[in-house]
């Protein structure tokens, strides 16, 4: 991609919608740079998203967060922002879950979340699932690119996903659809060279407010997500250390995952498949790209003794298992195995 020239760029910045204040903050320097509270996080980011920040702005605050360290406010107060720019939708409905994996994607593994979302929604689980393409710094392969290869439609917004998931269980948007603020933030991104603070941010949008299940690549941030998501207010969330920092459970080694509940203190878990008789081929020994995770999912639903189906199975209890209150894992996959014949594909 070429580089922009701003220089001679036709676009005009409102110079009333500086960063400055905030970067009088964060950017000082080590021993003088302050955290942006969560109100003061939520304001710089609702000016990002309105598009009339300067580039340079946007690239000295991040960079300036980056070397000073992501306070829990800034990630706190910047998904605030995200749901300041979400359309009103009406989210009541019964075991509904977000799955929010990082929006970058895959770059050479499969992507396990369209076939598990197709089944656990057969199971009764209601799933929103949140996905993009072309973000840097990755550009991988993410769910909605595999549930467009598989014939499927995406929501453009968060209205058109909650009438989605009434009518077949689940639904996948793309996050700069529904939030065009961020579409604008890819190319800026591509520049920086660095993953911004966004990356995380982006993973904690949930727009119902209700079950999510989010995914990391760290293990301190792993840890770091206690305090975050119940200052947001989630009720329950699973925090998952998956394959390339997906929400997808490793299939053929144990995945370390963090689960956080109102009024309980925050459980780590070591999720094994070999307990429960699921383990698989390893994950970089099958397809990858478009068209291969296509295939394989479109096999191993139509396949009942597919050697990829204990992933499937897995990851889509892992679904039901937090969509729906009171279930004991064991059960839900015992629940996910009874209902390939369920799932249809368009």
């Amino acid at each position: 991609m070429a580089s922009p020239d701003y220089a001679s760029s036709n676009t005009t910045y409102n110079r009333g919608m500086s960063l400055k204040p905030y970067l009088q903050r964060v950017g000082v320097g080590p021993r003088g740079s302050k955290d942006l509270t969560r109100e003061e996080a939520r304001e710089a980011n609702n000016l990002i998203l309105s598009g009339e920040v300067h580039p340079v702005e946007f690239g000295a605050l991040t960079m300036a967060m980056r070397v000073k360290g992501e306070a829990d406010s800034e990630l706190i107060g910047a998904v605030d922002a995200f749901h300041d720019h979400c359309d009103p939708t009406d989210w009541e409905m019964e075991n509904l879950v977000t799955l929010a994996s990082p929006l970058d994607g895959k770059d050479r593994l499969m992507v396990w979340t369209p076939a598990s979302t197709l089944l656990a929604a057969a199971c009764g689980a209601k799933v929103l699932v949140l996905s993009d393409r072309d973000v840097p710094p990755k550009k991988g392969i993410t769910p909605s690119i595999i549930f467009e290869a598989l014939g499927y439609s995406l929501a453009r917004s968060f209205s058109e996903a909650a009438d989605q998931i009434r009518e077949r269980g689940w639904s996948c948007v793309e996050v700069s659809q529904a939030i065009p603020g961020l579409n604008s933030l890819k190319e800026w991104r591509e520049l920086l060279g660095k993953r911004p603070y966004l990356s995380t941010c982006e993973k904690l949008i949930n727009p119902a407010k209700g079950a999510l299940i989010t995914g990391v690549f760290h293990g301190p941030v792993l840890r770091q997500m206690d305090h975050v998501v119940r200052e947001l207010g989630y009720p329950k969330t699973l925090v998952v250390q998956g394959t390339q920092g997906s929400v997808d459970l490793k299939a053929s080694a144990p995945t370390n995952v963090c689960l956080i509940k109102e009024g309980s203190d925050a459980e780590m878990l070591k999720m094994d498949p070999s307990e429960f008789g699921l383990l698989t081929v390893a994950e970089e020994l099958l397809p990858s790209g478009i068209e291969g995770c296509a295939r394989l999912s479109r096999e191993v639903l139509k396949t009942h003794d597919h050697h990829a189906k204990p992933a499937v199975v897995y990851n889509a209890a892992l679904q039901v298992w937090i969509a729906m209150e009171g279930r004991d894992f064991r059960d839900c996959i015992e629940q996910t195995q009874s209902h390939f014949d369920s799932v249809g594909l368009d």
